[in-house]
C-alpha cells in the first residue's frame, strides 16, 4: 500500500437485506440529509461498487470480461467523517482511497451531471470511470 493512500474499514458482507428486495426497493434519491458520511458507510458503497470478493484471483464485485477490470471508482468527498474534502481514487486492492484532488468538488461533479443540485448537495458522489486502453489489446 502507498503511504499517502487511507485506508478504509473492513466492509460488511452479511447485509440485513436480500439481493432481491434490495433490487425490487432501489430508487434514485435527489434528496439527501445534511449528516456526514461516516468512513464506514464510505467504505461499504466503495466495495459494493467495485471491491475485491476474491483476493486469490482478485475478482471483484463488479464482473470483467478476461478479468481486464477497465473501471475506475473516484470519491467526490465533501461531508465524509475524518475525510478532508477532496476527490480521491478508490484502489481495491488496499480497499484505501488515494488523493487526486484536494478541496471539495461536488460542484464540478453536479456541472457534469446536468447540474443537478442533489448531486452539489450529497455528503459525498461516486464516479465511475473507465481506461478503454485495458480493453483493447
Amino acid at each position: 500500500m502507498a503511504q499517502n493512500q487511507i485506508k478504509l474499514p473492513v466492509p460488511s458482507y452479511d447485509g440485513k437485506m436480500s439481493l432481491e428486495k434490495t433490487m425490487k426497493n432501489r430508487r434514485s434519491q435527489r434528496s439527501f440529509s445534511r449528516d456526514a458520511l461516516t468512513l464506514q458507510e464510505v467504505s461499504q458503497l466503495l466495495w459494493a461498487a467495485h471491491g475485491i470478493t476474491d483476493t486469490v484471483d482478485m475478482l471483484r464485485t463488479a464482473p470483467s470480461a478476461g478479468a481486464l477490470f477497465p473501471l475506475e471508482i473516484y470519491l467526490f468527498a465533501g461531508n465524509v467523517k475524518n475525510l478532508d474534502a477532496g476527490v480521491y481514487r478508490y484502489i481495491p486492492v488496499h480497499h484505501a482511497l488515494e488523493p487526486f484532488l484536494k478541496g471539495d468538488h461536488r460542484n464540478d461533479l453536479s456541472s457534469a451531471a446536468l447540474n443537478q443540485t442533489s448531486v452539489k448537495q450529497a455528503p459525498a458522489g461516486i464516479l465511475m470511470t473507465s481506461v478503454w486502453q485495458r480493453v483493447t489489446r
